[in-house]
């Protein structure tokens, strides 16, 4: 309830080891995150970071920055978050 509205990236990970499990985008971060607290996600409890960016910007553009993301994430750790493509068909 505490996010900004806006544009932006986030971050859902566990708590404790804080093991990243998603990397998503969104027009309005606010609202997504609101929509995955409401969606378990396996049962697990999750944490979340998010960073709205300040200045409008184009889906695609946060499309890219998210893919970007998960790029990095597959070079450093030879996988995909946890839940990244699990509705992917």
């Amino acid at each position: 309830r505490t996010v900004e509205p806006g544009a932006g990236l986030y971050l859902l990970s566990t708590p404790g080891p804080q093991e990243i499990v998603y990397i998503g985008e969104a027009a309005d971060c606010a609202r997504r995150l609101l929509t995955h607290c409401r969606n378990e996600k396996g049962g697990l409890p999750l944490s979340f970071s998010y960073q709205i960016i300040g200045q409008k910007v184009l889906p695609h553009h946060l499309k890219e920055l998210a893919t970007d993301l998960v790029g990095n994430f597959f070079e450093t750790f030879r996988k995909p978050p946890e839940f990244q493509f699990r509705n992917s068909q």
